[in-house]
């Protein structure tokens, strides 16, 4: 039995969010551990994230907002883009 075209749409549709998710997920970790970024409320502000939240989850929001910008190649290479635009945001403060 095949599926209909609708609702294998839908399954890509969610494994490409999914597989963002996970993306996303392992640049935030990689960028938390590279970095050595604490626990504190410090960096939203600098991230331009105006709602209050801690670094981690301001990390978790910028990147959400940059990967779409950056997701053009391996891991690796949109690692570094992001890694780069996060630098020249907050370079004195890595």
């Amino acid at each position: 039995m095949t599926q209909s075209p609708v609702i294998e749409k839908l399954i890509h549709q969610i494994d490409a969010k999914h597989d963002r998710q996970q993306q996303i997920s392992l640049l935030i970790s990689r960028l938390i551990e590279q970095h050595n970024i604490q626990y504190g409320e410090q960096l939203r502000l600098m991230l331009g994230i105006a709602k209050r939240c801690d670094n981690f989850t301001a990390l978790e929001h910028w990147v959400n907002q940059n990967y779409d910008l950056i997701n053009h190649g391996t891991f690796e290479e949109n690692y570094q883009q992001l890694e780069n635009k996060l630098l020249k945001q907050i370079p004195e403060h890595l």
